[in-house]
């Protein structure tokens, strides 16, 4: 019994050395760091330093193969899942259709949209049509020397659709602008005393039940302290998101980017509540009905 005992403590010990490795170390600096073609180190030395940085280019050879002309080309005829509104702050409402028949709609500009038609963090897509390949490819050579498990994820919306207030846990999470712009809303980690953190379930992330563009005062008063830097982010950038900032994100013009994320095992380790809560998610015993991904 004591030799279980000392084991559990260890494994407990080395548990919570992981967490504040991988996750509990935080930069408050609103210094936001701009570099071009940076080489293998000096992205390893940004994500060390787990400040916000934007990183220019590295796509520029990417940036056609995702355009949406040759989205539709390959998959027009793809369901995909539509959000009607800011998930993160309102109740959910999803709306399946084509990708040919979303393109179209949200490109016709005698089309008023007054909701939000947000094609967001589609975690299949890319996967599906091996658009995902070049990603991993590319990125495998500033990421070479560590095993990560990576994923990608895309973002397409109209002009004026957006990303509610939240931030992620991701251990490497870059936002590829692949076109259009957006302006992007971040508030360090220092900031989460006014953020009114949300009980609304998002896989990977905490909601706050601010909205950020119309903003009830009398409800969630602190929110006027919270301190916040914007940025503009153009095609061909990356923005490096560090785990725990808070961020929202407005789309300017037609607009297209690309999350691209990175684990390692370790930092995973230190996710495995979040990943009972997703199992249990999945099976309806947690959060039903209370969620990004499920219509109210």
């Amino acid at each position: 019994m004591k030799k279980i005992i000392i084991s559990l403590i260890i494994i407990l010990v080395i548990y919570f050395i992981l967490v504040f490795k991988y996750q509990l170390r935080l930069n408050n600096d609103y210094t936001i760091q701009q570099v071009d073609n940076p080489n293998y180190q000096i992205i390893e030395n940004i994500i060390e330093s787990r400040s916000p940085t934007i990183i220019t280019g590295l796509l520029n050879n990417l940036l056609s193969l995702y355009q949406l002309n040759n989205l539709v080309d390959i998959g027009c005829n793809d369901t995909i899942t539509i959000k009607k509104n800011i998930v993160e702050q309102e109740e959910t409402i999803l709306l399946d259709m084509t990708l040919k028949q979303y393109i179209d709609f949200i490109t016709n500009k005698q089309n008023k949209i007054n909701k939000n038609y947000y094609w967001s963090e589609d975690l299949d897509f890319l996967k599906k049509h091996s658009l995902d390949k070049p990603l991993h490819q590319f990125f495998s050579n500033y990421f070479q020397n560590t095993k990560l498990f990576s994923s990608t994820a895309l973002w397409i919306g109209p002009n004026g659709s957006k990303t509610g207030l939240h931030y992620d846990l991701d251990y490497i999470n870059l936002l590829c602008q692949i076109s259009g712009k957006k302006k992007i809303y971040l508030f360090s980690p220092s900031q989460q005393q006014y953020m009114y953190i949300s009980n609304k379930y998002d896989p990977g992330a905490k909601l706050s039940m601010v909205d950020f563009w119309n903003q009830d005062l009398q409800q969630y008063p602190l929110f006027k302290e919270a301190k916040y830097i914007e940025i503009i982010l153009n095609p061909g950038q990356i923005l490096v998101i560090p785990p725990y900032w808070w961020h929202c994100v407005e789309n300017i013009d037609t607009n297209i980017a690309i999350s691209y994320r990175l684990e390692t095992p370790f930092s995973i380790i230190t996710k495995t509540p979040e990943l009972g809560k997703l199992i249990l998610h999945k099976c309806g015993l947690y959060k039903n009905k209370n969620c990004i991904c499920c219509n109210k």
